[in-house]
């Protein structure tokens, strides 16, 4: 039996030019690694919603997943502390095959806790 493979990409905020959606550069991510997995979820971090009530709706999109989901988590920006966050949560349920974090940052509102490096 073959088991499910996910992939979910959380760009950063965009803060300063409308709120376009996904970046160009997580949709050609995403259409590059598409073939490679039955199912690829992109979305953006959205600053105007509670960080909390972010990680909760990722969780709840993952814990109906049949076990043994294999998972693949990008995240850029914001959306690499959102994947870190995800990821440690996840653990103990599905396998994350692989963990990326690109430049994770808390956007304008930087602070000491952020870290740039994380241990997962």
């Amino acid at each position: 039996m073959s088991h499910k493979r996910i992939a979910m990409l959380v760009g950063g905020s965009d803060l300063f030019s409308g709120m376009r959606g996904i970046s160009k550069g997580t949709k050609l991510i995403k259409g590059a690694i598409a073939p490679h997995f039955d199912e690829v979820i992109a979305v953006n971090y959205n600053y105007f919603l509670d960080f909390g009530q972010a990680l909760r709706r990722l969780q709840r999109y993952f814990s109906n997943m049949p076990s043994g989901t294999a998972i693949v988590l990008y995240g850029y920006s914001k959306g690499g502390d959102v994947v870190l966050q995800l990821a440690r949560w996840l653990k103990h349920k599905y396998p994350v095959q692989l963990l990326i974090t690109i430049d994770v940052a808390n956007g304008p509102w930087f602070t000491a806790s952020t870290a740039r490096f994380p241990p997962m």
